[in-house]
C-alpha cells in the first residue's frame, strides 16, 4: 500500500512497504536462538534505512513537515498496524521507530532503533529542551519504593515492565536486554521497547 507523504505545498509519494518485512522478522524471532536479536535488529534497521533513503531520493524536505510526514507514513502504515494488532509489537515501539527514522532523516545519520533516545538529536522545533533525567528530582523519588511483604504474579509483571521502561529511558541497553531476557525466561510476555 502506498502512503502519501506531503511536505508543505508539494506532494511526494514514498511508499512505506517495510511493514511486512518487520512482521516476518518479529514472527520468526526466537530469543532462544543465538544471534536472534541481532538478526531482528538488522532486519528492522534495513527496512527503515531503505525507507529513509527513498524519502531522500524522492526529495522530501528536511524540515518539520517532511519529518512529520515521514513519521506518519510509518505509524499509519496498514502493515505496521497489523503487526501491532497481532501483538508482535507494541504501538509505542512503532512510535519509537518512527521517531528514530525522523531523526536519522533530519540529521543525516544512520538509522538506529534507539536513535529516539539520543538527546543530542533534538529537533530545532521541539519543545523538549532538557534531558529526561533532568526532569526527575532525586529527592522526590528517593524512598518511593516500599517494602514488599505480599505480592502477585501480575504485580511482579507490572514491576518488571516498569523496570524495563526505566532502563530504556535511561539508555541502559544491556540492563534493558537482560531484564527482557529474564522476563521472557520466566514466562512474562513483556514486549521489547
Amino acid at each position: 500500500m502506498t502512503k502519501s507523504i506531503k511536505a508543505k505545498s508539494e506532494s511526494i509519494v514514498v511508499p512505506f512497504t517495510g511493514g511486512k518485512t518487520i512482521k516476518r522478522a518479529y514472527e520468526s524471532y526466537d530469543k532462544k536462538v543465538a544471534g536472534a536479536s541481532r538478526k531482528l535488529d538488522g532486519a528492522v534497521t534495513l527496512v527503515f534505512t531503505q525507507f529513509i533513503d527513498a524519502c531522500r531520493v524522492a526529495g522530501l524536505k528536511k524540515d518539520k513537515d517532511g519529518c512529520n510526514a515521514l513519521g506518519k507514513a510509518i505509524t499509519n502504515s496498514n502493515d505496521m498496524k497489523a503487526v501491532v494488532a497481532r501483538g508482535l509489537l507494541q504501538q509505542s515501539t512503532v512510535t519509537n521507530y518512527a521517531m528514530s527514522a525522523k531523526r536519522a532523516f533530519f540529521f543525516g545519520v544512520d538509522f538506529d532503533c534507539n536513535l529516539f533516545k539520543d538527546e543530542t538529536k533534538i529537533f530545532p522545533w521541539s519543545t523538549q529542551k532538557t534531558k529526561p533525567e533532568d526532569k526527575t528530582d532525586a529527592k522526590k523519588t528517593a524512598g518511593k519504593s516500599g517494602a514488599v511483604e505480599t505480592t502477585t504474579r501480575d504485580a511482579l509483571m507490572e514491576t518488571l515492565s516498569k523496570a524495563i521502561k526505566q532502563a530504556a529511558l535511561l539508555n541502559l541497553t544491556s540492563l534493558h536486554d537482560e531484564l527482557l531476557e529474564l522476563a521472557d525466561d520466566n514466562g512474562f510476555g513483556v514486549a521489547p521497547i
